[in-house]
């Protein structure tokens, strides 16, 4: 995990995750590992409110994701834009 400050307001960052099974050989399937990349950047609108961008990229689906919530299977692959809007005090 590794983050700079561009500005005074402006912060980029990135970090890497990886989960697996060791006892399983490196060529199991994605339902066995999960590797996650992510690229983020906040910006701090005033001392009390920021907004926050994060890209995510996840190779592999072994951290558990429900079949319900996926009627035509697991990917993967995945790849993910997700943004906020926080507040602090």
């Amino acid at each position: 995990m590794a983050a700079y400050h561009l500005t005074d307001k402006l912060q980029v960052g990135a970090y890497y995750t990886r989960l697996w099974n060791a006892l399983l050989p490196s060529q199991a399937p994605p339902t066995d590992y999960f590797h996650e990349w992510v690229a983020s950047s906040r910006y701090d609108i005033n001392s009390n409110f920021y907004a926050k961008i994060e890209g995510h990229y996840i190779d592999g689906n072994g951290i558990g994701y429900y079949g319900f919530d996926n009627p035509n299977g697991l990917k993967p692959k995945t790849g993910v834009l997700v943004g906020n809007v926080g507040f602090t005090f």
